[in-house]
């Protein structure tokens, strides 16, 4: 976290020109996305020795957890797919649903206007 900071910190200031700006904006939100990276392959490598260091039956028990928590990453993921799948067709009814009932306003609009002339 504090890299992150230094790093942040050490940006240069956006300059005024609009172009510049984005080219900076772009370059400091990458530079943002890369400092997790490295940290978390840090840790990938970390976690692989302090293991490799573990006794057989704590290596037997990681292992599981962490397969244990794959398995309901994957399960949660394949139900937020199957969440955003619904909404998107609720989305899509919504959206119709709005748009008969305007088509059935004009059209109610357009009859009191015709009762109103007779």
């Amino acid at each position: 976290m504090e890299r992150q900071r230094a790093q942040t910190h050490n940006m240069a200031k956006a300059p005024e020109d609009s172009r510049e700006q984005s080219h900076y904006m772009a370059r400091a939100q990458e530079q943002r996305q890369n400092i997790p990276r490295q940290q978390q392959g840090n840790r990938s490598k970390e976690q692989a020795v302090t293991t490799s260091k573990l006794p057989g039956c704590q290596r037997k028990e990681r292992g599981g957890t962490l397969s244990r928590l794959r398995k309901e990453l994957a399960d949660a993921q394949g139900k937020l797919s199957a969440y955003e799948t619904q909404l998107e067709v609720n989305s899509r009814g919504r959206r119709d649903l709005v748009k008969e009932n305007m088509d059935l306003q004009k059209e109610v609009y357009g009859l009191r206007d015709e009762l109103r002339r007779v």
